[in-house]
């Protein structure tokens, strides 16, 4: 069993530096491997140090995203497009980059008029190329409305344009062997946060201020709001569900700024 155990561990650690950031089910699949066996080496591998373990709020599921030791993760304003989605030829030093909506970005070697003409904000971001790939960084303004920092990122071309959609994740306080939850958690959350200490907010629900409070209810399949604080905190947001539902079990999650 020991030696069943660490063919499994030496397994699962590959996986992970090939692929930084997979999730439980993830390895799972790719393996044919049941989620349990795969979660439990993971904690193996965590408890030694060889693994670092974080925990997101995606999609109403919470997922166990797992990293290398030491792990750099790359900055979420690069994009990077392999040659063989786009002609690299046509890309030069900078792209023309556009808000097409609050969970997608349009980007385009060159003026897109139409993209332009409804956009919600349009930038230019500078490029470089690689060998096999065109590497995009967006601008700081378009950065910080996404909130890239608390945002997984898909690639599609079309032609010789990008797009990428933008999903909302929220990292969630956990320790390292809680497991996945790979089933929709509550369809509603209520967002709160400390009113004195609220600088602005971008949201499609409706935020509702009291006196020291301002909270919002949101779907889980929905844009999660983003705030901006006036300071750094430890804790700057709880997610509690809001489903009146007589099944449901108030739940609070501390959300821990990236």
């Amino acid at each position: 069993m020991r030696k069943l155990g660490k063919s499994t561990d030496s397994t699962i650690l590959k996986k992970v530096i090939e692929c930084p950031g997979v999730t439980v089910s993830g390895i799972a699949e790719a393996l044919n491997w049941s989620n349990g066996r795969v979660d439990g080496s993971v904690n193996r591998l965590a408890s030694k140090g060889k693994v670092e373990v974080k925990h997101l709020l995606q999609r109403g599921m919470l997922v166990k995203r797992v990293y290398p030791e030491n792990h750099l993760a790359k900055p979420q304003n690069i994009v990077d497009v392999p040659e063989e989605m786009i002609s690299k030829n046509l890309w030069k030093e900078s792209a023309f980059v556009y808000a097409l909506s609050r969970s997608t970005i349009g980007i385009a070697p060159e003026e897109n008029k139409e993209w332009a003409a409804s956009a919600l904000l349009r930038e230019h971001a500078d490029i470089w190329k690689e060998q096999d790939r065109v590497v995009i960084t967006l601008p700081e303004r378009l950065s910080n409305f996404y909130q890239l920092q608390n945002s997984d990122k898909s690639l599609a071309t079309i032609g010789n344009v990008a797009m990428i959609t933008v999903e909302t994740i929220l990292p969630v306080r956990l320790p390292s062997i809680h497991p996945e939850e790979m089933k929709f958690l509550p369809s509603f959350y209520r967002l709160e946060v400390e009113r004195e200490r609220l600088e602005t907010v971008s949201t499609h629900g409706f935020f509702v201020y009291t006196r020291d409070k301002a909270s919002v209810e949101i779907g889980n399949t929905s844009c999660s709001p983003y705030l901006r604080m006036k300071e750094r905190v430890q804790e700057i947001v709880t997610v509690t569900n809001a489903d009146p539902g007589p099944l449901r079990k108030p739940i609070t999650i501390p959300v821990v700024p990236t």
